[in-house]
């Protein structure tokens, strides 16, 4: 499952795949989920158990977000 780093601007504090199926934004929380670049991220956030693309990473490690 895929998501773009921009569709995390409506998160805050920790994002994990369960709070991404809870929110419709993914369609299975224990299937493997993967962050790519791509939009604007605003916000910071802490990932768990997801894998990101070197962008994504980028982007969330530049506002101070964390990834676990």
């Amino acid at each position: 499952q895929i998501i773009k780093v921009g569709a995390l601007n409506k998160f805050t504090g920790i994002v994990t795949p369960k709070i991404l199926f809870d929110n419709g934004l993914i369609r299975n929380p224990k299937a493997p989920v993967k962050i790519l670049g791509g939009g604007i991220l605003k916000s910071k956030v802490t990932i768990q158990n997801m894998t990101l693309s070197a962008g994504a990473k980028k982007e969330i490690e530049a506002l101070g977000g964390v990834i676990k």
